[in-house]
């Protein structure tokens, strides 16, 4: 189904509003406003659990049914999940609590408690933590059973089964508790002297694999720790012998590992583990030795030690006992198949040292029988989460210069078989596989603008969406990261074109189904885990938050919960896009904030707030507040009686900071034009991070502005180029690839470099500015600003500086963000309004 649309995205002028007069917000009520998150959606969808965060008070938990206006309200309690479709367990201070959504009883459960994910139906299941017990109840009464001395659990559904670790008296033991045959506890494994790592249970669940490591790390017992495969109906185990263990593992020991996890095939008859040196080398070299060929930088070669301390990969054969090393010192990173027959191993360092952030690797197909490897691709780009198999192990995909690439493995004999592309679909030149259906039969791929079909046999391509022909991005919406379509199963869609955006609904054998399509602003798509509910929040500039929910088989959404309905009680933002261009000759738009109870003749200051393109938030909610991020709050100011204006920046490749000065310069000129009540003697500018490069550099070319605040910016490139950022990279890319745009490296454009920094323009400044930057900030050196700052003050212009212990690039901790607010606001007051200053402003 073709979509058209026609929208007007911006209207100028006042929006509709109460003839009654409202006021501003003043400071003092802005700890009624709260952000609203959800959090769990149950699972056929009738109810939804979300908090409303609140900056001065406790939170508050919100349970609301999603077809009535029914909902409960829980002060300072947090939803741990949904018990049954109509029960609900919560947490409030130290005790949980069974809340009944129909009948509205709460039952007080013993001591706080940890809901049980994933039970069958009429099955339910606590482990309390503090008093280490677990309980199980099923529909039956038999069905009851409560363990004491639980250390820890896993509940796995395709065994109907737990996994214990249980204290008897002196001793640890693993047992294993069968929801078929709940009254009797079966043991595994006595843990005397060891401690249970991790575990990985057959897809079926008839068996499970599990690793074990010495309580006691100088224990005088193998260092390396034991794997055991077992069999839940023989009740028999498969133990890695030990003679293999001394024989291949001497010096390492078994791993957890999240990237390549303990997991047995699907015939249970193959497992892969992950060890690791213990204990790991060190290096002493005195000093530290650096090489301009190391791949990495020197912290991380000394933690690397040449691959030796990065953890391995292996396969144990339970047939043949055989150990198949799945990685080496070369190969350290790895994707295996499901089937465990076939893994994608390659090199991370193949194509370093690279000025590039992540820089290409080869990808090698290893045969996991043969040990035979070829090579797969060359110059690969993508993320190692990219190289997916598919349930079964059959198809191996993964993307190459925006195709999907897929191989039938089945088909491979001495050569790699010829590779699956989709050519001749313009939309699929950029694609990725978003989701395998759970019969292995097809995959969904996302192109440019549609979600396609592609029948695995037949590589039969549908296009599900038409957004090519209307020129509106169709994204698929899935209910968890991994999960599969049944044939059966909605797939919901969200819709974008620029700013105007939507979601809908395809059901099988049915044409797209559209919910809903504007310009209001929607976010946190949620999809219920039987695929027929949709929750989303959608706002606009002038109202916050709300929680829209689409039933299959409504004919549209509907608004079940409004946040912060208190905004209606006063004087409603008014704002309008403004159209102007830059000295290139783009076109540029940018958001104008007008001030709460805007009076034409009167006159007012203007606060010019940068960072990168910003007409896109047209419709983004923002509470009052004193605990921003980053000092500045737009809704407090236009509260307190100033325009804000929000420019979009374009950039030419090479001059970063000079586009971005013209783009400011043009934008506030325009709105200068535009609105005689702005007071152009009045004029503020602000930016963080790279606004903050962006906002120091503009004031050292201009006197246009009466005073600027800058946060954690860059002043000097040349010095940045050579920065270790983040502890760990090099911030080449940031400048060569990356959002500061400068294309060439320092020594070939060395001049462009300088001439892109305030720090060398620092003569010519001449507007009050703050400065402030985070003193643990690792991301932009806070020695840039300590730099300017040193800079300016031997110029004696004038600057003042805010550091702050323990901050980082941005200020997190509340106190950090109520001193940073009002000492920015009061700075403006004082230069724009005329206020007297703080005993801190000189």
């Amino acid at each position: 189904m073709e979509l058209s649309v026609v929208l007007m995205l911006f209207v100028s002028g006042v929006p509709l509003w109460s003839q009654q007069a409202k006021t501003a917000i003043p400071r003092e009520d802005y700890k009624h406003w709260y952000r609203l998150s959800t959090t769990k959606l149950s699972e056929t969808g009738e109810w939804v659990g979300f908090t409303k965060h609140y900056d001065e008070q406790e939170d508050t938990l919100v349970i609301q049914h999603t077809r009535n206006q029914k909902s409960y309200s829980f002060a300072a309690a947090s939803l741990n999940g949904f018990i049954s479709p109509n029960e609900v367990l919560i947490h409030r201070d130290s005790i949980s609590e069974r809340y009944n959504l129909k009948t509205g009883k709460t039952y007080a459960l013993s001591d706080k408690a940890q809901l049980v994910e994933d039970m069958p139906k009429g099955w339910y299941a606590y482990y309390y933590k503090n008093i280490k017990q677990l309980l199980i109840r099923g529909a039956a009464k038999i069905d009851s059973l409560s363990i004491d001395g639980v250390l820890n659990y896993e509940y796995a559904p395709a065994a109907r089964a737990f996994l214990i670790t249980r204290q008897v008296d002196s001793s640890r033991v693993l047992e294993l508790i069968s929801l078929d045959g709940l009254q009797k506890a079966v043991p595994v494994q006595d843990l005397k002297g060891y401690k249970l790592i991790e575990t990985s249970w057959q897809e079926s669940g008839a068996r499970l694999a599990y690793t074990l490591i010495p309580e006691i790390e100088d224990s005088p017992v193998v260092a390396f720790g034991k794997l055991a495969v077992y069999d839940l109906k023989t009740q028999e185990h498969r133990w890695l012998p030990q003679g293999l263990v001394m024989e291949k593992f001497k010096g390492y020991q078994l791993k957890l590992e999240w990237q390549n996890p303990l997991e047995l095939d699907i015939d249970g008859s193959k497992v892969v583990f992950s060890y690791r040196r213990q204990p790991l080398l060190q290096s002493d070299e005195i000093p530290e030795i650096w090489h301009s060929t190391d791949p990495y930088l020197g912290p991380v070669m000394r933690y690397r030690m040449e691959g030796a301390n990065l953890h391995r990969v292996a396969l144990w054969d339970l047939v043949t006992h055989e150990i198949t090393a799945v990685t080496d010192e070369r190969f350290t990173e790895v994707v295996c198949d499901p089937q465990l027959n076939y893994a994608v191993v390659y090199d991370p360092s193949s194509y370093r040292p690279s000025a590039l952030h992540k820089p290409p690797v080869d990808l090698y197909l290893k045969n996991l029988k043969t040990g035979k490897i070829q090579l797969l691709e060359t110059a690969y780009t993508g993320h190692k989460l990219d190289i997916v198999f598919s349930p079964q192990g059959r198809y191996l995909a993964y993307p190459r210069k925006g195709h999907v690439i897929l191989y039938d493995l089945f088909e491979q004999k001495d050569e790699l078989p010829v590779p699956w592309i989709a050519t001749g679909q313009a939309d699929l030149e950029t694609s990725n596989l978003v989701a395998w259906y759970q019969d292995e039969a097809a995959v969904l791929l996302q192109g440019k603008y549609d979600l396609w079909e592609l029948k695995l046999k037949s590589k039969k391509l549908t296009a599900l969406t038409q957004g090519r022909t209307s020129g509106i991005v169709h994204k698929l919406i899935k209910p968890s990261r991994d999960w599969m379509p049944k044939r059966k199963d909605a797939l919901f869609v969200e819709m974008s074109q620029e700013y105007p955006e939507g979601y809908a609904v395809i059901e099988p054998g049915k044409e797209q189904k559209l919910i809903t399509f504007g310009t209001d602003y929607l976010k946190w798509p949620k999809v219920s885990a039987d695929s027929k509910t949709l929750i989303y929040s959608s706002e606009a500039y002038d109202r916050p938050p709300a929680l829209e929910v689409f039933h299959l088989g409504d004919a549209k959404s509907q608004r079940i919960f409004q946040s912060n309905s208190q905004y209606q009680e006063y004087e409603l933002p008014r704002q309008e896009c403004i159209h102007y261009t830059n000295t290139k000759g783009d076109s540029l738009k940018g958001i104008l904030r007008y001030p709460v109870g805007y009076d034409p003749d009167k006159r007012y200051p203007m606060v010019v707030y940068v960072y990168e393109k910003q007409s896109h938030t047209f419709n983004h909610y923002t509470n009052p507040g004193l605990y921003p991020h980053g000092g500045f709050n737009s809704t407090n100011l236009v509260n307190r009686g100033y325009f804000v204006l929000h420019p979009d920046i374009t950039y030419q490749s090479g001059e970063p900071a000079f586009s971005a000065t013209d783009c400011i310069l043009a934008g506030t000129q325009k709105a200068l034009q535009q609105v005689d009540a702005i007071d152009p003697k009045r004029l503020g500018l602000i930016g963080h991070s790279f606004g903050g490069f962006e906002t120091g550099f503009t004031i050292t070319q201009t006197d246009l502005f009466a005073t600027a605040v800058a946060g954690s910016g860059i002043y000097d490139n040349a010095s940045f180029y050579l920065y270790i950022q983040d502890e760990g990279d090099p911030a080449y890319f940031q400048y060569e690839e990356n959002q500061l745009r400068i294309p060439q490296n320092l020594f070939l454009d060395y001049q462009g470099y300088l001439d892109n920094s305030a720090l060398y323009h620092t003569s010519t400044m001449n507007t009050p500015l703050l400065l402030w930057s985070g003193k643990d900030d690792h991301h932009v050196d806070f020695n840039q600003t300590l730099d300017f700052y040193m800079g300016l003050k031997r110029l004696q212009k004038p600057v003042t500086m805010l550091l702050y212990a323990g901050m980082h690039h941005s200020a997190y901790k509340h106190f950090q963000q109520i001193d940073l607010c009002l000492k920015v606001e009061h700075w403006l007051d004082h230069y724009l309004k005329g206020v007297p200053a703080e005993s801190w402003v000189k």
